[in-house]
């Protein structure tokens, strides 16, 4: 067998198709939370105005306001998702580094609020990304 017949490249390895999947899946969910978001910002505080007892204070442009605080970072977090999903698929480092990062940040909350279901999956998911960081696909 010459050199020529052998393949030089790498099989992404399962691991990173569960990393994908799960950022796939944290992507969907922040979506539609950002939907909701944007429903409560056009019309959720006129609606809720109607229905809250008459104040002097200012509902649906404090929803407004505070929707429009929240959706901005929420929809930077949701492009730097899909760069990062994008990467893992294509099998760059920088994704794989990425995502240890944020990992950790995670296993560090849920651990310091004794979540046991958030520590396991995140203990989970941070060997996959240590196994997916050894890998060849991602070395290339």
């Amino acid at each position: 067998m010459n050199k020529s017949s052998v393949s030089t490249t790498h099989a992404r390895p399962w691991q990173g198709t569960l990393l994908g999947v799960f950022n796939i899946i944290g992507l969907v969910f922040l979506g539609i939370a950002m939907v909701v978001i944007l429903i409560m910002i056009t019309g959720g505080g006129a609606m809720l105005s109607q229905m809250a007892p008459q104040t002097s204070f200012p509902l649906p442009q404090f929803i407004g306001t505070m929707g429009v605080i929240v959706i901005l970072p929420l929809l930077a977090i949701f492009v730097l998702g899909v760069f990062i999903t994008l990467g893992i698929f294509k099998g760059q480092k920088w994704a794989i580094i990425v995502s240890i990062v944020f990992t950790i940040l995670s296993l560090i909350t849920s651990v310091s609020q004794a979540e046991t279901t958030y520590i396991i999956v995140n203990g989970i998911l941070l060997y996959a990304e240590i196994v997916c960081l050894k890998d060849p696909f991602y070395n290339t």
